[in-house]
């Protein structure tokens, strides 16, 4: 179900994702039972279309996965 990211030519030593950052409440004494997560997921600029597109619906499943848990 998750294919994964492949680029014919990256830049030497760049991986697509550059960093996943949980932002708001999370981990402070804000955070709550209820509190949701808002979470960042940096990709490099030179991802095209299709591997961001590819990207947004793996995040998508992990959503629905993370909601299913309550």
């Amino acid at each position: 179900v998750l294919a994964v990211i492949e680029k014919a030519n990256p830049p030497k030593g760049e991986l697509p994702i550059t960093g996943v950052y949980t932002m708001g409440s999370t981990s402070s004494v804000g955070q709550s039972c209820s509190s949701d997560l808002d979470i960042w997921v940096c990709h490099q600029s030179w991802l095209d279309s299709e591997e961001r597109q590819l990207l947004q619906r793996k995040c998508s499943l992990l959503e629905s996965w993370a909601a299913s848990l309550g």
